[in-house]
């Protein structure tokens, strides 16, 4: 696939925004309402799986929300060390092109990638990203110029600027392989291979760019004028995650192109749970069609930051609660004798949850009392095509399937009940086993 690398036209200037990580003197809130995250469908689920699965190191990790990154005063010492207004998407990626050479499995053709904005260095504990590579399916392997990744490069730029020190850019081959390429001040790194794009996903026939494709800067001043600006303005010190994604054809379904930027007062350096400013966590995503450059959509939000850190260097697990990005089972509906009810779960920090960490009740929404799951099936199956990957026991409080990935971007919880379950709750429990700690509950809605 010959993909072309154009950049295009930017707006008109609007006076220069502050830098990242600035606090303005006031704010007020943001005019904005909140939005619940939607359901997924299929352009956002590809997001999902990018940021979460594919970039699983470095800029990639960190824009993510799981990389084992802790703060640096000291400035960047790895390749491309230093700080400043960094590169567009495509100067990068015309950097890192050249290095695809070198790695086997190709040719590799250009397929998106993920930049950071934020005005603090941050290190990396290689000991944590081996520690965190270790285990993974889809054919992980860490590549040896990998180690020469010291830290992630601090960025200066305006928000509406689409510039970076920090890319993580991504490429695939004709089996649909995944190679990342860390650019770092200019300089290029290859950084891994993985045996899938996407994170083991069968049934993958499609991916690319269009060509040509919005560049990085356009992306950003359209997030910016359609509620960056008014973020900003809400909560002063923020960092900015922007990652293109490619489209992808899956079980006979395409999604676009698009740029997802993503701003945040979270504090991603420290990863600790706390905001930059020590206000509410808030969180601004803005999603661009790659081939337009319109805005598709903008949703504010308001979920907890992340607490990897704490987990990672033996503080304790997260709680499975504040790691809670999606849960909710919205409706049951009747089929045949029974009532059905369809249930996700995505978490923010981890694309990895076996079923067997965690054990399931049901009970009544109002007084918490265990209800009566006779003739009660809970599983989880491939939304896309009904097959059921794992059954839940309540009788043994057990899984048949215990590897089952219960945050699987392409699976589903479903409730298959004699009766409805009108006023009654799902209560999913972590076991010691888990990555998070404590549990976690959701309603199950009324019959559509």
């Amino acid at each position: 696939m010959q993909t072309t690398v154009t950049a295009m036209s930017p707006p008109t200037e609007a006076p220069a925004p502050p830098p990242p990580n600035y606090s303005a003197p006031a704010w007020t809130p943001s005019s904005m309402p909140a939005s619940a995250r939607p359901k997924p469908k299929l352009g956002i689920v590809v997001a999902v799986v990018l940021v979460v699965v594919v970039a699983v190191v470095l800029a990639g990790l960190y824009a993510g929300h799981i990389g084992p990154f802790s703060s640096s005063n000291t400035g960047a010492s790895g390749p491309g060390g230093g700080s400043g207004a960094g590169e567009t998407y495509s100067q990068a990626a015309d950097a890192a092109q050249p290095d695809t050479s070198s790695v086997s499995g190709g040719p590799w053709s250009l397929s998106g990638g993920a930049g950071v904005i934020d005005g603090t260095a941050l290190t990396v504990n290689s000991t944590l990203l081996n520690a965190t590579l270790s285990g993974g399916g889809c054919e992980v392997n860490l590549l040896s110029t990998a180690s020469s990744i010291t830290s992630i490069p601090a960025t200066s730029a305006s928000p509406n600027a689409g510039t970076s020190n920090a890319w993580d850019i991504f490429f695939h081959n004709v089996t649909f392989g995944l190679l990342e390429v860390a650019v770092f001040g200019g300089v290029a790194t290859p950084l891994l291979t993985e045996g899938e794009y996407g994170g083991c996903l069968p049934g993958l026939t499609g991916l690319g760019l269009p060509a040509p494709y919005v560049n990085s800067p356009a992306a950003a001043a359209v997030a910016y004028d359609d509620g960056g600006s008014e973020f900003i303005s809400a909560h002063g010190a923020y960092d900015i995650e922007e990652i293109l994604v490619p489209s992808v054809t899956f079980l006979g379904n395409t999604s676009g192109a698009s740029w997802e930027i993503d701003y945040t007062n979270c504090n991603l350096g420290a990863d600790d749970g706390t905001t930059l400013s020590g206000g509410a966590p808030a969180q601004f995503l803005a999603s661009v069609n790659a081939t337009t450059g319109l805005q598709v959509r903008g949703l504010n939000s308001t979920s907890a930051c992340p607490t990897l850190s704490t987990s990672h260097s033996g503080g304790g697990k997260p709680t499975f609660e504040s790691q809670l990005e999606e849960f909710n089972f919205p409706f049951q509906e009747k089929v045949g004798s029974n009532y059905v009810t369809n249930g996700t779960l995505f978490l923010t920090t981890t694309d990895r949850l076996p079923a067997g960490d965690v054990t399931v009740a049901l009970k009544n929404a109002t007084t918490s009392d265990p209800i009566s799951t006779t003739g009660i099936t809970l599983e989880v199956q491939n939304y896309s095509t009904g097959e059921v990957w794992s059954v839940y026991n309540f009788t043994t409080n057990t899984w048949n399937d215990t590897a089952t990935n219960l945050v699987s971007v392409w699976g589903q919880f479903s409730i298959i009940s004699p009766t409805e379950l009108v006023n009654d709750k799902i209560v999913l429990t972590a076991t010691s086993a888990a990555p998070v700690t404590g549990s976690v509950h959701v309603p199950i809605g009324t019959p559509s």
